[in-house]
């Protein structure tokens, strides 16, 4: 898949997303969330007296990463409940997502921690060991592919989470080939928000620190730079999650009824994931 088609299902996914205001909702909502935990650990820095340039021990920065992964993979479950709604002609209900989210808290938990740890090591050594052009058929299995369709699984299908990482393999072998993979993904997308985000959470933030040292010589306004800056970023993470989960929903809603939802018309998901001829099988799953 090139990066112009990488780019187009994106927006598609983005354009679902914008369209229903019940979908939303949870990207912002997730934005908030993070504003919100952010700006406590920034006010504690301040008014302990640590102040954002002292040195945080690393086992906190780590819990901090695994509860912001955790309550993204938590508010991306309901949302792929309603995007699944909404691609299937149906409405989107914020409520009901999150309430069908915490409803599968304990099976999503184990599945966060791999989100977390495991499965960027996974996306490493693929992108490590791949050769240019479309891997062969003898490729390991394309686990960041197939990580697209654990999530849905979980929550519509109300797998536990190895169960439901066997039942994602399965389909991903069945509707679109075994040992395929795309050469381009969302993901790679997904690493220029997020390096953009960085770069922005820097930019913001170290000119306004400049600026608070130079005008007033104090901690405060320094800080809150850097909570901006840190904020813009989470905000453009917010949305990419929530667009990427569009994106597996319809992966998913198309391995289960053999077609493209009408949202997605134009779109070849057949080829989401190679370039190959058309899948041999769809996923006999929830419907």
């Amino acid at each position: 898949m090139s990066y112009t088609t990488a780019r187009t299902m994106y927006t598609t996914a983005n354009a679902v997303l914008r369209a229903h205001r019940g979908l939303r909702s949870f990207p912002v909502a997730s934005a908030l969330v993070g504003l919100g935990f952010t700006g406590a650990a920034f006010a504690t820095l301040f008014f302990t007296g640590l102040g954002v340039a002292s040195p945080i021990p690393y086992p906190t920065v780590f819990v901090v990463y695994l509860l912001c992964v955790t309550m993204t993979v938590v508010g991306n479950a309901g949302l792929i409940t309603q995007a699944d709604n909404v691609l299937r002609g149906g409405w989107a209900d914020p409520k009901a997502g999150r309430r069908a989210g915490r409803s599968r808290f304990f099976a999503l938990l184990p599945w966060a921690l791999a989100v977390a740890i495991v499965l960027p090591v996974l996306r490493l050594f693929e992108r490590t060991a791949r050769e240019p052009g479309v891997p062969g058929p003898n490729r390991a299995t394309p686990w960041s592919d197939i990580a697209y369709l654990v999530l849905p699984m979980i929550v519509l299908e109300r797998r536990g989470p190895v169960e439901a990482v066997r039942a994602a393999r399965e389909c991903h072998a069945r509707v679109w080939g075994p040992g395929v993979a795309s050469t381009t993904r969302l993901g790679t997308l997904g690493y220029v928000l997020v390096l953009a985000g960085g770069l922005l959470s820097m930019l913001i933030g170290t000119v306004l620190g400049a600026l608070a040292d130079e005008l007033v010589g104090g901690v405060l306004l320094s800080t809150v730079g850097c909570w901006l800056g840190l904020g813009a970023f989470i905000t453009v993470l917010a949305f990419y999650s929530a667009a990427n989960t569009v994106y597996s929903a319809a992966l998913y809603r198309y391995a289960v009824d053999g077609r493209t939802p009408p949202a997605f018309a134009g779109m070849d998901l057949a080829r989401a994931f190679h370039s190959g001829d058309f899948p041999a099988d769809h996923y006999d799953g929830y419907r």
